[in-house]
């Protein structure tokens, strides 16, 4: 029989690493908080459109599907070239439909709005892909993607979601709806492998568009699409 004493210990015991798991949680998730390399959000405008768009949401995964479908969803602004293809208020500004610009976006937006925010990375393979001047070899290259923190986990979002850009990678301007990549606040969403395209995703992840994330990258695809 466990004395009273000592039980009394053995609860306090519990509750202490509970409590310092708790701050853990908390000092871990503050950096997906705060701006970071590409990822400006404490831009006025990045304030602004965040705001904005989720001003009638109530929860994280209802401001976080908002979102996510903007930036998803959001038409290139013809005739506006980005400054960068690296920084969040530069692509809010031109709108252009490419990954890394997309991803750093939608961090910025979500930090804006209080949602921890992270960059994903996958190695992405086009088979048989038809080059400009004809010739069929397989495409590989590097994939960024979003990582959001809703309910308590990591979840991790295709930004550039949409049949546009499937349809890009396929060579197939036939793709309907059913190819845009849906939000669910409760799994990662993103395309999937088939026998066209290969996607391995990377266990790695990243605070924002920093050199560690250029590096991996770089391994990738020798950083063809670095600007």
């Amino acid at each position: 029989m466990i004395k009273k004493g000592l039980l009394s210990a053995i609860i306090l015991s519990i509750m202490a690493t509970w409590i310092i798991s708790e701050q853990d949680i908390k000092d871990d998730l503050n950096q997906y908080l705060t701006p970071s390399e590409g990822i400006d959000s404490n831009h006025p405008e990045i304030i602004s459109a965040a705001t904005e768009l989720a001003r009638c949401a109530s929860t994280d995964s209802e401001k976080a599907k908002i979102l996510y479908e903007f930036v998803r969803d959001m038409e290139e602004v013809k005739g506006k070239p980005c400054a960068t293809f690296t920084l969040a208020s530069d692509i809010l500004r031109c709108r252009i439909n490419f990954c890394y610009s997309r991803s750093v976006l939608l961090a910025a937006l979500c930090r804006a709005a209080s949602i921890p925010a992270r960059l994903h990375l996958q190695k992405v393979t086009l088979k048989n892909w038809l080059s400009d001047g004809n010739k069929t070899s397989d495409l590989t290259f590097a994939h960024l993607l979003t990582g959001l923190y809703l309910d308590g986990s990591w979840k991790i979002y295709e930004t550039v979601g949409n049949k546009d850009k499937l349809a890009q990678w396929l060579r197939d301007e036939n793709l309907n709806e059913k190819a845009t990549v849906m939000f669910h606040a409760d799994r990662d969403c993103l395309f999937q492998s088939n026998d066209r395209i290969i996607i391995e995703t990377s266990p790695l992840h990243f605070t924002g568009f920093n050199q560690s994330l250029i590096n991996e990258i770089k391994k990738i695809d020798g950083g063809i699409y670095l600007k």
